[in-house]
Parts: C-alpha cells; sequence; structure tokens
C-alpha cells in the first residue's frame, strides 16, 4: 500500500492538468446531481404538504333520529385512510363562512342557522380524485341520515394530482439522465487520466505485476479527485440550501442531514465507476501493447 501511494503522489505531481479536470467533473456532476435529488425530495415533500392540507366538510343534517356530529366523528375517524376527524360547531362555521366571504355585520347570524360540520382530513396519499370520491361515498354510508352533504375542493384535488404526476414523470425522467450523465461523465474523465499512464502501464506489465496491482496507483488518484470534488460539491449545495430557502420554500423541507447522505451515496457511486474504470483501462492498455 505504501507503494501504491508513493506511486499515487507521483502521478498527481506529474499529471496536475488531468487530475484537475477529474477534480472539476467530479465536483459539477456531483454538485448536479445532489441539488437535483434534493430538489427532487423538497417539491414532493411540498406537494404531500398540500394534499395534507385538503379537507372534507360533511355537513351534519340535525336529523334527531340520526347519529349526533360528535358520535359521527367518531365513526368517521375509524374509516380507512381516513387521518382525523374533528366536529366543528355552529358558531366556528359561521366564522369561517362570514371570514371567507368578509362578513361584518354580526346581525346576519341570525338569518340562517348554519348546522355543525365535520372537518375530515385523509391520508395525503389518497388525495387524488378518485380516491376522495371513493372516501367521500364511504363517509355517506356511514350513517345517510346523519349527513346532510359533503364537500371538498374538486379543483384543488386536481391541481395536487397533476403536479404530482408531473414531477413523478419529468422528475423520474431528469433523475434517470442525471445518473447516466453522471456515470459517464466520471467513467470517461477518469478513464482518460490512465489512458494517458501507458508507459507507466507497460512497465509494471513486463515487472510481472498482476492487474489489479497495476491499477492501484491510478484507482488512488481517482478516489482523491473524486473525494475532493465532492467534498467541495457538499460545500456548495450546503451553501446554496442555507441561502436559497428565502427564495424557494421548499428547500426547507430538506435537511442538511439528507443533502450530505445523498452527496454520500454519489460519492460512494462514483467510486464503484473509478474503480472499475480504472480496471477496465488498464486491461484495455494491456491489449494495446
Amino acid at each position: 500500500m505504501w507503494f501504491h501511494l508513493q506511486a499515487a503522489g507521483r502521478l498527481i505531481s506529474r499529471r496536475t492538468g488531468p487530475v484537475v479536470r477529474m477534480v472539476a467533473v467530479a465536483l459539477v456532476a456531483s454538485t448536479w446531481c445532489v441539488a437535483g435529488a434534493m430538489w427532487a425530495l423538497g417539491t414532493w415533500r411540498d406537494a404531500n404538504d398540500r394534499a395534507s392540507a385538503m379537507s372534507i366538510d360533511v355537513v351534519c343534517s340535525g336529523d334527531s333520529t340520526g347519529l349526533t356530529p360528535q358520535m359521527l366523528a367518531r365513526r368517521i375517524a375509524q374509516t380507512p385512510g381516513v387521518v382525523e376527524a374533528v366536529v366543528q360547531s355552529s358558531e366556528s362555521v359561521w366564522k369561517e363562512f362570514a371570514r371567507d366571504l368578509k362578513i361584518t355585520d354580526e346581525n346576519l347570524r341570525t338569518v340562517a342557522d348554519l348546522p355543525p360540520m365535520i372537518r375530515v382530513r385523509i391520508a395525503p396519499e389518497l388525495v387524488t380524485q378518485r380516491d376522495v370520491e371513493r372516501v367521500s361515498e364511504a363517509l355517506r354510508q356511514i350513517s345517510k341520515r346523519s349527513v346532510a352533504s359533503i364537500a371538498w375542493p374538486r379543483e384543488y384535488v386536481a391541481m395536487v394530482e397533476e403536479n404530482r404526476q408531473t414531477l413523478i414523470v419529468f422528475g423520474g425522467a431528469a433523475g434517470v439522465v442525471s445518473l447516466i450523465l453522471f456515470v459517464v461523465g466520471i467513467a470517461y474523465a477518469f478513464k482518460a487520466e490512465v489512458h494517458r499512464a501507458g508507459a507507466d502501464l507497460r512497465v509494471a506489465e513486463l515487472l510481472g505485476a498482476p492487474m489489479p496491482w497495476i491499477a492501484a496507483p491510478h484507482t488512488i488518484v481517482g478516489l482523491l479527485a473524486g473525494a475532493l470534488g465532492v467534498v467541495v460539491s457538499a460545500g456548495v449545495v450546503v451553501t446554496m440550501h442555507a441561502n436559497a430557502q428565502r427564495l424557494a420554500p421548499w428547500v426547507a423541507r430538506v435537511t442538511v442531514q439528507e443533502v450530505l447522505i445523498a452527496t454520500a451515496a454519489f460519492a460512494a457511486v462514483g467510486a464503484l465507476v473509478s474503480w472499475g474504470q480504472s480496471l477496465l483501462a488498464v486491461r484495455e492498455a494491456m491489449r494495446q501493447r
């Protein structure tokens, strides 16, 4: 190992230009991929937060033969997919109604007696038009006498569903393409450095050294260059994370720890690519001797 470290040090001093290019490739590629992963995670969580804010309003009928609002709420809370069912009194319903319509005249309160309502929140993954319809029908079947009507924001649900589908399609495609570009860029940048060392490889072969032993110094150079690029990339992304929260609220939904985990994952991929490319490049160089 000491010999390999010494050889790697000589390679760095003799081939500073290629090593700098390797660091630059690792920096740009990892920054792009980690920032993309952060965007995907943040926007997906933002979509989930929007879905969690959606509620289904179950208006109670006031039928004395039916269930009381409290009993109905308890039954609703037991329905699969329901996260919360909270009873809104007639007074609360009026205050919300007046706030939405900007009604300031309290005398209008006596014109119509608004019935109590149960505000139901469901699991975020169920906030699709089809699932909300299914859950609404299940709520209606609990007690038809006790339920006057069920309302939910159809346009809002459609928007959330469309945003999720767009993120899955375009975000998934961008993620796959970015990963491919990351692997290809790292592979070719690191392979080029080994190709420039053809003379060293042939000398090592004449000494009877096995292929992994020959490739070890170049693998070390690739790992060091990649590690330096990834470390600088992590610093850049963390700085972006701290300063971009005012411009993009979704950034706050991704923690620094998650950014570092994503950086470590791409570093591991880069290390495997560097090691594999070193062996392949040495094998090709041996064939061309």
